[in-house]
């Protein structure tokens, strides 16, 4: 996941745009999946991979944004 991490940090808008065929598309449901894993290192890198799309209001995080705000992260925390 680190992996992943950087990628999205590096290269946020590359990933977002038209040219590579949107993988945001397929991407964000995955990371919003990740938000709800029960493994607290999981979410962190999935939210932090999503922070990073967040500023360019990218077309691909945008059509998941409500699935994404329905995750009720802080149930998660103590």
């Amino acid at each position: 996941f680190s992996t992943l991490e950087k990628i999205c940090e590096d290269h946020s808008r590359s990933l977002a745009s038209d040219e590579v065929h949107r993988p945001l598309s397929v991407l964000v449901p995955k990371l919003i999946q990740m938000l709800r894993h029960q493994n607290e290192r999981f979410r962190v890198y999935a939210l932090s991979c999503l922070l990073y799309f967040i500023p360019d209001n990218p077309p691909g995080l945008l059509v998941h944004i409500g699935p994404m705000l329905e995750v009720r992260l802080f149930a998660y925390f103590p």
